[in-house]
C-alpha cells in the first residue's frame, strides 16, 4: 500500500510481459463511502440541489486523486453506491 494505492504486478493476457497496476485500497474506498453516507444520512430535510452541491466535491476530489490507477471498476461501484444513497 502506497498513498492509498494497492500496487500489484500482473502478466498481460496473451503475452509474457509483466505490468504494474495500481488500484485504490479498500480503506480509501471505505473512507469516501463513509463521507458520502454522512452527507446523505440526514438528507431528508435538504433539497436535492443542496445535497448534490455538498456531495459533488467529495466524489470529484476522490476520483480525481485515484484516476491515474486502474480504477474503472471502483469508480463504477462508487457511482452506483452514491446513486443509491441519493435516491433513498
Amino acid at each position: 500500500m502506497f498513498l492509498g494505492f494497492r500496487v500489484q504486478r500482473h502478466i498481460q493476457q496473451g503475452s509474457a510481459r509483466r505490468y504494474v497496476y495500481t488500484y485504490p485500497t479498500r480503506a480509501a474506498l471505505a473512507a469516501v463511502k463513509g463521507k458520502a453516507r454522512a452527507l446523505t444520512r440526514g438528507a431528508t430535510n435538504q433539497s436535492l440541489d443542496t445535497l448534490l452541491h455538498r456531495l459533488n466535491p467529495v466524489l470529484r476530489g476522490w476520483t480525481t486523486y485515484f484516476r491515474h490507477g486502474a480504477s474503472a471498476k471502483t469508480f463504477a461501484y462508487l457511482s452506483a453506491y452514491a446513486w443509491r444513497r441519493v435516491w433513498c
